[in-house]
């Protein structure tokens, strides 16, 4: 079993609330990660930047719980997907030339499953050591080593043709699976709505939180040749497009996609807590955060109804 590696001291972040940082034994650096039972959150903006000549620092966050018995979300064969993604990413991204360190932001059981959520959380843990960041979704894994991962000038969809798909092009809206950006990107757009439960629908919600912003034009998602990915395998749950959630959540996109504002919920409305310290080399690779949410409501099933007003 992999034990967190512990260390001392670091440099306190001005960007989180009730942190402090802990040394990786190897080459990880200084992890910002918040004290385990404390509350933490995104406050002010990034002040991580790159002086010239100093080479870019990519986050890979992915967003993660194994709950192969859970019929609310697409969790199952997750470890397994993992135990792949890691090692074929570390060596994919080693041979590009590219600095990296790949997050794994892993929710705790017992309620539905938040994809946007770790992926706040994930940047909220990650931010003050990169510049730039990949969204990533641990079932794809790029094929075309000519997709490498480099420093974008705006937010860019990776992965545009998928074996999950049979290698169609990606539809209009479709940025899912892997897509990169500058972290003022992530924060100009307030990051993911943390509102979506169980599967589906926060891809496109963060869709039009950047389409609204003035990105994801033309130009900015990868050709499908280049962005071809491999879909890796698992369990799949069917009809999550016809629950309750689904349903009730699709007016919440609809009002995302009518406005014309970066919405006040997302990045700096989460709040979470660690338990425990990060896990290194869980597999080896990657920091592995146990993230335990703690949002106004937080459902532990898919008939299951808001309280009123949210």
């Amino acid at each position: 079993d992999s034990s967190p590696s512990r260390g001392g001291g670091g440099r306190e972040s001005t960007n989180m609330m009730m942190t402090r940082g802990i040394e990786h034994p190897e080459s990880m650096g200084s992890i910002t990660a918040g004290v385990a039972g404390d509350i933490v959150k995104f406050v002010g903006t990034t002040t991580t930047t790159r002086a010239d000549g100093q080479q870019h620092r990519l986050g890979v966050i992915v967003p993660f719980r194994d709950s192969s018995n859970n019929p609310t979300s697409q969790g199952a064969d997750r470890t397994k997907n993992l135990n792949e993604f890691v090692p074929f990413m570390s060596t994919f991204l080693s041979k590009a030339g590219v600095s990296f360190e790949i997050i794994v932001a892993e929710q705790t059981q017992g309620r539905i499953f938040n994809k946007g959520a770790m992926f706040n959380a994930g940047y909220i843990l990650a931010h003050d050591r990169v510049d730039y960041i990949v969204l990533h979704d641990v079932d794809q894994v790029p094929e075309n080593p000519k997709n490498n991962y480099a420093y974008p000038m705006r937010p860019t969809h990776l992965c545009a043709a998928s074996s999950q798909w049979n290698y169609r092009p990606s539809y209009g809206q479709m940025v899912g699976g892997a897509i990169i950006m500058q972290n003022k990107h992530y924060e100009k757009v307030n990051g993911f709505s943390n509102y979506y439960w169980g599967w589906g629908q926060e891809d496109d919600d963060f869709y039009f939180r950047l389409s609204n912003s003035g990105f994801m034009q033309g130009g900015d998602r990868l050709s499908p040749a280049i962005g071809r990915y491999r879909a890796l395998s698992h369990k799949r749950v069917k009809d999550l497009d016809v629950t309750p959630m689904f349903k009730r959540q699709r007016k919440h996109l609809d009002a995302t996609i009518h406005g014309r504002k970066i919405p006040e919920e997302g990045l700096r409305s989460l709040e979470f807590k660690l338990v425990g310290e990060p896990i290194y080399d869980a597999p080896k690779g990657c920091v592995r955060y146990l993230i335990d949410l703690q949002l106004p409501w937080m459902p532990r099933t898919l008939d299951e109804k808001p309280p009123p007003g949210y």
